[in-house]
């Protein structure tokens, strides 16, 4: 419940030490990120970035301890066109994050090698290890060679099948591959197959 919410229900004065309450029962709110600006009143505290319609919460007391949560309420996500690429072509790890990757070998194999675990790192400021992100790769190959393959790169290793299979490919049931890269150590990913 917002502050503003709080206060319309309860009122600013319904009991002794009620901003405590409130405080402890609500999320604040600001135009941008808390981080290096709000600094929480406890652990755990909810913030809403109305302007980037992200959630955050405090994992500590000073204005730099606070945690990216969500990237919009309810869980919903702008998303950019797919980052689209062809035979051989590396991943930036801005297009990585994006999340939507389209692919096409034409006529041979393609070839994607991920981004290393430092510029991963470089562009989600605030990650911790555990912290993870999900990506796909849609292959709109249309040969039983044209094949798409994710290869790693320095401190990025991969679990699982990192080959996604052409579209007409008769032992592949689907010409799309989703992955979860989770943050293992500084600087250092691990990508797991998940379909």
């Amino acid at each position: 419940m917002s502050e503003s919410a709080y206060d319309a229900v309860f009122g600013s004065a319904w009991h002794v030490d009620g901003k405590d309450i409130k405080d402890n029962m609500s999320y604040s709110t600001s135009a941008a990120s808390p981080v290096g600006v709000v600094t929480p009143t406890f652990i755990g505290k909810w913030h809403f970035d109305t302007a980037g319609q992200d959630f955050y919460m405090s994992t500590g007391l000073t204005n730099t301890d606070w945690t990216l949560v969500t990237t919009s309420p309810f869980f919903l996500k702008a998303q950019a066109v797919p980052a689209a690429k062809t035979v051989t072509a590396a991943i930036t790890a801005a297009e990585l994050i994006a999340g939507l990757i389209t692919t096409t070998g034409v006529t041979a194999p393609s070839v994607h090698q991920l981004p290393t675990g430092a510029l991963i790192e470089a562009a989600l400021p605030g990650i911790a290890t555990g912290d993870s992100f999900d990506f796909t790769l849609i292959n709109t190959g249309t040969g039983a060679s044209d094949d798409a393959t994710i290869t790693v790169n320095t401190g990025v290793t991969i679990v699982g099948n990192p080959t996604v299979g052409a579209l007409t490919d008769a032992t592949i049931i689907s010409g799309s591959g989703t992955f979860r890269a989770r943050r293992s150590a500084a600087d250092t990913f691990v990508v797991y197959r998940l379909s």
